[in-house]
């Protein structure tokens, strides 16, 4: 796709916005009807909400839902320096072939 094409789209998209952010206030001020006639505050609340996804939808860096998931994690530092050395111990402990005893068995082919 052409890039300046791109840039443009974008740029109409981004006034496009604008043009209902101002829509918004209108109607939730009731300022958008003749004579300061109130409009049913039911389909008012439907012409919001429909324009704020449509907001979302458009660009949903500016206008979209964030979400942010916050995680505690405590970690017991003692304990799990402790579980370390355990391991290195338990890494450096002589196996039965290291210190030469000989365990006796039978091999049965199965």
């Amino acid at each position: 796709m052409d890039e300046t094409r791109k840039t443009l789209y974008r740029e109409a998209k981004e006034i496009g916005a604008e043009k209902i952010e101002d829509q918004l206030m209108d109607i939730s001020d009731g300022t958008d009807q003749p004579h300061g006639i109130p409009n049913d505050t039911n389909r008012d609340a439907l012409r919001i909400s429909t324009r704020k996804w449509l907001l979302g939808v458009w660009n949903r860096e500016r206008y979209g839902e964030k979400r942010q998931i916050d995680m505690g994690v405590t970690v017991n530092m003692g304990e799990a320096i402790a579980e370390a050395r355990a391991r290195v111990e338990n890494k450096h402990k002589p196996s039965l072939m290291d210190t030469g005893e000989v365990i006796e068995g039978e091999i049965i082919d199965g």
